[in-house]
């Protein structure tokens, strides 16, 4: 089925599609149907499925740290130092516990939330009808439709009853779309085709026939679907910047160690014990915490994410959102309730008895109803009549009383060419007729004067600019005599009794939500596929066009790419917007240099989706195709979950440069402190003294380091922190700030230690104590030094801009705990046996743990004048 042959259904007539597959009214034969399956294949999507298990495990070992930590344990296996192997894959092995199982918990609540393709439909074959297994349709199948059925393919229609389908997930049009048989303009947009009706939407009400024309693959929700796989990966920003940061790290610490093996060597040491020193420098400068704080604060993302209905399906995607500058965000159930109310009642008296009388008339000619039997009330019908139902019960009108007292006699359904509904009921022994439409079909039939008419026309055109929906109501007492409606009768003589305007109103919380993202520098763009006029009302009341205007979907089709950009930056709403103008839209956008948060529901979402750095899927309405193109889904389709995840995204990176802050600085003084020993400390009976070990520095690194540095992802957010500018997708990790931060630290923290080491190594080779006890003693002192370091200087990495003090110093207790983890670590470090021959540690003195204290404190006020001088950029 070569998708270029194949005709224009919605511009042919009915009879052509019967003919050209070969079918009838009474359908194929069931062996026709099984020849023509064979042929064209099932009728299905081929969806991207949820990543394996294997795939999602290898993409949590896929990562540079990662390699470095692997290349690090095979130099300790080479070297025989099995300890040292084992403590660093210990690391990976849980980060990539950790990053897996949070990954595949989310991709497990996908596929809970993803069951929306109808599994039956009911076809005629052989002029039998009956219901068949929905992949199993072919073209040539006559579908029946009734009201809450899915569309199971694309169909030309052949027979209609007053059909309306909600085709919002496809074309993106709020409101239900009138269907008829005649044939439509060749050139007709999607949300036009009023001959067709497309796979995977839902008949809201009527009933009507139609023959397939196109399964699968080749159908519009399909060929949207196919769209995905020409769309290519965008890597989180993130992902690239820590790729350049490691990077970076990478050459200076292989620069590093070779240099000192070189060094060693020149010094008199043998190829393993210079080797062994350089093994000890890698173990110290490679940052063994970095990859598991990384995964654990976008964990703790996800969590606190979901607690705001927002959940994440892959890790990465939580930081992601804390650069996001721009917000392209669809209208229906996002900004609004997707709800239809009527906002206002118009009668030309304008008295509260004529208001009470057009609604009570509008709710008498109407099929909605409500379900007063059920667990919860329910409303069933079209949504502008159940918003009837709700004014009404807003006016404290009984609809149940209506419908009582004014019997139903005959009924003229709504049909797209009459624009009208029209009932004839009787009362106390009378019979009137009512009606409601369009206005303009309306007015055509009540008798009206000139200045009457100008005022109704007046009270149109007001309300209609400001984005309504209007319907007209009228009413026509007629003889008892007359039993049905015909043409004549309602043609005129009605009186005009007033107009209904409705209108599906933002939700509440989106002008706080809108607010807080003006504020915080992300630019907010609307696209829909309503008409215009509605969503520049919207638009309006929101304030999405204080620059700009309503740029429609006609207009984007003609447009260069120069044009593109233009548009696309000086504009912030489009209506009327096709697959091809969204996806186009957030690419532009992107050459811009914007990274993009995308949200959508439809298939017609679904490649913008998958090409926005953040593909943002509605949970409640969204479709499985835009749910798998998605990074993150919003469990209560609100825009206002949107900002949240924002704030909760800028809290991560923020908390990852608290983190940066801690480990680079002290991961390189570690580093160092193995260098400018190799470098300058003395040879003694043929062996370098060693201020510290490969071994102690493991522990440094592992248990200390990791339990300091992974209660920084538990920090609250800055005061601040929805009131600046997203930081830009090119900002370096290694930022200037931060490399001061690491040459002033990193040496301060050296130079003590070693200073440290080499007092208490003087101190007790002058009084007479063994060689190797003093070894182990200053090496545990300079070990010790560290420790007290790094706990001092956590309290400084806790804030990016101000120091901590006040409330908000005891706001994060995971700190303390954290801190008196590693206090009781060091102790057991110190004075425990098995310990103390494991890492080659001994017993310290009240003096040398005093002494560790206070030079290691002076860290902190040398870090307050620092970042006095310094603000770090994120």
């Amino acid at each position: 089925m070569d998708s270029v042959q194949i005709p224009l259904w919605h511009a042919k007539d009915k009879s052509f599609a019967l003919s050209y597959y070969n079918t009838s009214d009474g359908g194929l034969s069931p062996e026709e149907a099984k020849v023509r399956l064979r042929k064209y294949g099932p009728n299905s999507i081929p969806y991207k499925s949820s990543d394996s298990i294997l795939r999602i495990l290898w993409r949590q070992i896929h990562n540079p740290a990662i390699y470095s930590l692997i290349f690090a344990s095979l130099l300790a296996v080479m070297l025989g130092k099995l300890e040292d192997c084992l403590v660093i894959l210990a690391v990976v092995v849980c980060n990539t516990l950790i990053g897996f199982f949070q990954e595949h918990k989310a991709h497990r609540t996908i596929q809970a939330l993803s069951c929306l393709i109808p599994k039956k439909a009911t076809v005629i074959r052989g002029g039998k009808i009956g219901q068949v297994a929905a992949y199993s349709l072919v073209v040539g199948d006559i579908v029946s439709l009734e009201a809450g059925d899915q569309v199971p393919a694309d169909l030309r229609l052949t027979l209609i009853k007053n059909l309306q389908c909600d085709e919002s997930m496809l074309t993106g049009e709020s409101h239900p779309v009138h269907k008829k048989i005649g044939s439509d303009p060749e050139n007709a947009l999607l949300a036009d085709r009023k001959s067709m009706a497309f796979n995977g939407t839902y008949v809201t009400s009527g009933r009507a026939l139609g023959c397939v024309v196109a399964t699968g693959a080749q159908t519009e929700f399909g060929k949207i679907s196919g769209m995905l796989a020409q769309i290519p990966f965008i890597e989180p920003p993130l992902s690239i910047a820590m790729k350049k940061a490691i990077g970076k790290l990478t050459y200076l610490i292989v620069a590093i160690g070779l240099a000192l093996f070189v060094v060693g060597f020149l010094r008199g040491n043998q190829v393993f014990d210079a080797a062994l020193s350089a093994i000890a420098l890698a173990v110290a400068a490679v940052p063994e915490g970095l990859p598991a704080i990384i995964t654990i604060s976008a964990a703790i993302g996800v969590v606190r994410m979901a607690k705001k209905n927002a959940i994440i399906r892959q890790l990465p995607a939580v930081e992601a959102l804390g650069s996001t500058n721009v917000i392209c965000t669809d209208k229906t159930g996002t900004l609004t309730y997707n709800k239809m109310v009527v906002e206002q009642v118009w009668t030309p008296s304008d008295d509260t008895m004529a208001r009470q009388n057009t609604l009570s008339a509008a709710i008498i000619c109407s099929d909605a109803s409500k379900d007063y039997h059920a667990k919860r009330s329910t409303h069933l019908g079209d949504p502008t009549e159940i918003a009837l139902i709700h004014a009404c019960e807003a006016a404290h009108i009984d609809e149940r009383a209506l419908a009582h007292s004014w019997p139903r006699l005959d009924t003229m359904p709504f049909e797209s060419e009459r624009r009208l509904m029209a009932t004839l009921n009787s009362h106390e022994g009378g019979r009137s007729i009512f009606m409601k439409g369009a206005p303009e079909e309306i007015l055509l039939r009540c008798s009206l004067d000139e200045q009457e008419k100008a005022k109704i026309q007046t009270a149109i055109t007001e309300m209609s600019q400001k984005g309504m929906r209007l319907l007209a109501v009228a009413k026509k007492e007629v003889t008892t005599q007359l039993h049905a409606l015909t043409d004549n009768e309602i043609k005129t003589g009605m009186t005009f009794l007033g107009l209904l305007a409705l209108f599906d109103p933002p939700r509440q919380e989106v002008y706080q939500a809108l607010k807080a993202c003006h504020d915080a520098k992300i630019c907010v763009k609307m696209i829909t596929g309503d008409h215009p006029l509605t969503a520049e009302a919207i638009a309006k009341d929101l304030g999405l066009l204080e620059t700009g205007r309503v740029i429609t979907g006609h207009e984007l089709s003609n447009l260069t790419d120069e044009e593109w950009t233009k548009i696309a930056l000086e504009n912030n709403v489009f209506a009327r917007a096709l697959p091809e103008h969204k996806l186009k839209l957030v690419e532009t956008l992107q050459k811009a240099g914007c990274v993009v948060a995308m949200t959508g529901d439809g298939v017609n979402d679904a490649p913008a989706l998958k090409r926005a750095e953040i593909g943002v899927a509605m949970g409640i309405k969204g479709t499985a195709v835009a749910k798998e193109a998605s990074d993150m889904i919003l469990t209560d389709d609100n825009f206002a979950s949107i900002e949240a995840a924002v704030e909760e995204g800028r809290r991560v990176y923020d908390n990852l440069v608290k983190a940066f802050s801690f480990i680079l600085p002290t991961s390189i003084g570690q580093a160092l402190v193995i260098f400018l020993g190799v470098c300058f400390f003395p040879v003694h009976n043929g062996v370098l003294v060693h201020p510290i070990l490969p071994v102690q520095i493991l522990w440094v690194n592992l248990i200390v380091a990791t339990a300091l540095s992974l209660p920084l992802a538990l920090e609250e957010a800055e005061s601040n922190i929805m009131h600046r500018p997203p930081r830009k997708r090119e900002a370096p990790l290694f930022n200037k700030a931060l490399q001061i931060k690491m040459v002033t630290v990193s040496l301060f923290m050296a130079l003590s230690s070693l200073a440290l080491f080499m007092g208490k190594y003087l101190y007790e080779i002058g009084h007479n104590v063994a060689e190797n006890v003093a070894m182990s003693q200053a090496q545990t002192l300079a070990v010790t030094a560290l420790i007290f370091f790094q706990v001092f200087y956590l309290f400084n990495c806790r804030r990016l801009r101000e120091s901590i003090k006040g409330p908000s110093f005891f706001s994060n207790p995971a700190i303390f705990i954290g801190i008196a983890l590693v206090i009781g670590a060091q102790i057991a470090f110190c004075y425990l046996r098995v310990l103390n021959g494991f890492f080659n540690s001994s017993p310290l003195t009240t003096a040398d743990w005093l002494i560790a204290a206070l030079v290691s404190f002076l860290v902190i006020p040398m870090t307050w004048i620092e970042k006095a001088i310094w603000k770090i950029s994120t």
